[in-house]
């Protein structure tokens, strides 16, 4: 079971809508990330245990999804406007995956086309930070507008207040949930 989360966080996350969408099905429960521009040592790292999901649309198109999920994609739409903050990762496992042929394990835990997943793996030097990741909901959201500080490519936020996390229930219930760490744990575990 992971930690408790906190009763409010500023942390969020940036992540595609469609990414965000499949999480709240339950249809994702890894996080596949490379190390972005401000990451210490080009290794994508964590500020927090959990943090919230800030849907976005930048480098965002149905065809960098796996062909079952697109749908996501076009469930996501065009929005404008505030930000709907529905959906907290609290973090249960990371691990850096440094051999390409662990990737294809991974792919039933995640929407991303297997060219994306690739092209992050390569990114600056081979490897991918694998986060596994138990999704809370909360039904109603948090509306937060955009700052130009938090307009364009980076990974990492810091909202302009805290907020609560009163309500927020578990997207997949407990036995689901224990199939897929089982399954990220033997994936994280295997060599081609």
């Amino acid at each position: 079971m992971p930690n408790a989360l906190p009763a409010r966080s500023s942390t969020a996350l940036k992540e595609w809508s469609a990414v965000c969408r499949a999480m709240a099905a339950g249809s994702q429960t890894v996080l596949l990330r490379a190390g972005g521009i401000d990451d210490p040592a080009g290794r994508f790292g964590l500020p927090a245990s959990s943090f919230w999901l800030f849907p976005t649309r930048h480098h965002e198109a149905a065809s960098r999804l796996a062909s079952w999920a697109t749908d996501f994609a076009m469930e996501a739409g065009c929005a404008g406007g505030p930000a709907m903050l529905t959906l907290m990762a609290a973090v249960e496992s990371v691990h850096w995956i440094e051999h390409e042929d662990q990737l294809p394990e991974l792919a039933s835990l995640h929407v991303l086309a297997a060219d994306v997943v690739e092209q992050r793996f390569g990114y600056r030097q081979p490897g991918i930070a694998a986060v596994l990741v138990r999704i809370w909901r909360r039904e109603e959201p948090h509306l937060v507008e955009e700052t130009p500080d938090m307009a364009g490519c980076r990974s990492w936020l810091e909202l302009p207040h805290p907020l609560s996390t009163d309500g927020m229930q578990p997207v997949l219930p407990d036995d689901a949930w224990e199939e897929r760490r089982e399954r990220f744990f033997l994936a994280v575990k295997a060599r081609g």
